[in-house]
């Protein structure tokens, strides 16, 4: 939720600085918050739906790193292998909240036909992602230098402002809406999955705890007045993710290969 929550606010500092500086961050959260409610609340046909064309839609700008790709400049790649392997591993470890998200597999699942074929989609989807981040940050270095890309809060925003077209102006603001694609399908799975959570711990129905959850994001996003607040609770989503990817899950899958063995052993032995 933490991801989320970030993400929520982020795109709507980048809807008030690039396209309408005078909205309130109050009034974009209440647009977000009622249309995630009516794609959660539709149910998870109408979610998954949803997330397909998040993942269609986005993927054909992928084009436009023609583009940057004109103006990159390989030396910044120089020196290579600079950096110790601590460094490489710490740099890892900040990476982690690019990468959350696929966690919640753990509640859909029962909930997907022929189950047994997920593993091999799931995989293709993480390589997929996992390519186009490298070719993002890829790109990303060698247009950008190392002192203008660290002071850039969004450096994909500002590459895809270079794009011209003889029809069109102001690219970017059509990039901007179609991200927004990008990011409601992960917040409605994460709501999906904390609604089913809430109504299997404390039997509240899931449209009232929708509501709930919708209400604190749009709190925190008020709250939330600057860059330095929202990228605190960024750091917090990722140390929190990297613990429960990196030791949570193998801790239940650990118990799990326990607790079969011993119900094994307690068959075999009656």
């Amino acid at each position: 939720m933490l991801q989320k929550e970030t993400n929520w606010s982020l795109f709507i500092w980048v809807i008030q600085t690039c396209v309408y500086p005078t909205i309130k961050t109050w009034q974009l959260s209440i647009i977000f918050g009622v249309l995630l409610f009516y794609i959660v609340s539709s149910g998870f046909r109408i979610l998954t739906g949803f997330s397909f064309w998040g993942v269609i839609l986005p993927s054909l700008l992928f084009i436009l790193v023609y583009f940057p790709i004109k103006h990159m400049n390989y030396i910044y790649l120089l020196p290579v292998f600079s950096h110790p392997i601590g460094d490489l591993l710490l740099s890892a470890k900040a990476s982690t909240f690019l990468f959350l998200g696929f966690e919640w597999v753990l509640m859909y699942y029962p909930f997907i036909k022929d189950s047994a074929k997920i593993p091999k989609w799931a995989y293709l989807g993480n390589l997929y992602t996992i390519i186009v981040y490298l070719i993002v940050t890829f790109i990303s270095i060698l247009y950008f230098n190392q002192d203008v890309i660290e002071q850039l809060p969004w450096a994909t925003l500002m590459m895809v402002k270079i794009v011209h077209f003889s029809f069109l102006e102001r690219f970017e603001y059509i990039f901007i809406f179609i991200l927004l694609l990008d990011i409601i399908p992960p917040m409605g799975i994460s709501m999906w999955a904390c609604t089913r959570i809430t109504k299997r711990t404390f039997s509240v129905q899931p449209k009232v705890s929708l509501v709930l959850f919708i209400l604190l994001i749009i709190i925190a996003s008020i709250m939330l007045k600057d860059l330095e607040s929202v990228d605190m609770i960024s750091n917090i989503a990722s140390n929190v993710g990297f613990v429960f990817i990196y030791l949570y899950i193998p801790f239940l899958f650990l118990t799990k290969l326990i607790k079969d063995r011993l119900l094994k052993n307690k068959r075999t032995s009656a």
